[in-house]
């Protein structure tokens, strides 16, 4: 069970905002409380987990979507 103290990560910019509707692109998330390694976060896009998630720090992840 996750500690109830611990606030809900936040995303709050995703860069590029748009790619093709094959997918492929690769992503950048920067929020706030993202986690403290890859294992914390799922990131999705349009509801399908990416295939590849970097942890790079609490606040950014990179990832991946293949479709």
């Amino acid at each position: 069970m996750k500690d109830p103290a611990v606030t809900k990560g936040v995303s709050l910019q995703l860069e590029p905002t748009s790619g093709p509707l094959e997918g492929g692109t690769a992503l950048t998330v920067d929020g706030e409380n993202l986690g403290l390694s890859v294992n914390d976060t799922l990131v999705t896009v349009a509801g399908l987990n990416c295939d590849s998630v970097e942890y790079q720090s609490a606040v950014r992840y990179d990832a991946y979507q293949l479709l």
